[in-house]
């Protein structure tokens, strides 16, 4: 993963540096046009965090990034899966979360940089509880975005092309998940909405968990939720994945 150190570093510095600039212009405009100092309880330096902290976790529950099962059915290679000792499923899993565990050292040296060059924002608090409860919802996050993402990638059993799926479920997850714009800035109706699907446990619940806005109660309401989506979409993660490997021929295309 590092072997390219440019390619490693160069990704992380460009992507984090276009997202943080250009949510402080957007963000200094609606600021500047509002005439006020904070906006749903957020102040321009704590929603260029917001911002920088949605880039960070883009790249953690991403991990491998897409075709990462998908590639191998195509290609035939999910062959050498099926043989391993280890199902093909926790395998896959497991090098998922390498890649975000790498991004989230990303995370770290990135918010170093923030904060000493910038400060802590004073809307939010900071804390080692707060750091403790991100990690944990960042974990759980990017378990379940793998688990949706398996369900698509096993869809290429069938069909000769599943890459619109990854954008819609992308798309979806961005919007609902409170990445293009914080959940507090919802109308009521959309943020109650939202609720119900597991995206806000993506990028919301653990950005908002570091920020310190979450209480104990709050984040173990969260957690338990994430929980029954990851659990809802393994079933059907079995089922499409029992019923696509017995379609499987290995000849690859």
């Amino acid at each position: 993963m590092i072997s390219y150190r440019l390619d490693f570093g160069g990704l992380f510095i460009t992507g984090a540096l276009a997202t943080v600039t250009i949510a402080y212009f957007l963000w200094q405009a609606v600021f500047e046009g509002s005439h006020v100092q904070t906006l749903r309880g957020f102040t321009l330096a704590g929603m260029v965090l917001y911002y920088l902290l949605v880039a960070f976790t883009e790249r953690i529950i991403q991990g491998s990034e897409f075709g990462f099962l998908s590639q191998d059915i195509y290609d035939g290679s999910l062959t050498r899966y099926l043989l391993y000792p280890l199902p093909a499923y926790l395998y896959k899993g497991t090098i998922y979360l390498a890649h975000s565990f790498m991004a989230i050292l990303q995370m770290t040296l990135g918010l170093g940089v923030f904060v000493f060059f910038l400060g802590w924002p004073s809307d939010f608090t900071f804390s080692l509880a707060a750091v403790c409860m991100s990690l944990v919802s960042v974990l759980f996050a990017t378990v379940l975005y793998f688990t949706m993402q398996f369900f698509l990638e096993c869809v290429a059993f069938w069909a000769e092309n599943v890459w619109s799926l990854a954008i819609m479920l992308r798309f979806s997850t961005y919007f609902l998940g409170g990445a293009m714009i914080p959940i507090a800035f919802f109308p009521d109706w959309l943020a109650q909405f939202s609720k119900l699907t597991p995206f806000p446990y993506v990028f919301s619940f653990p950005v908002m968990a570091f920020l310190g806005k979450l209480s104990p109660a709050e984040w173990g309401r969260g957690l338990l939720i994430a929980t029954l989506w990851i659990i809802a979409a393994s079933f059907c993660n079995y089922a499409i994945w029992s019923k696509g490997a017995k379609n499987y021929t290995g000849v690859g295309i």
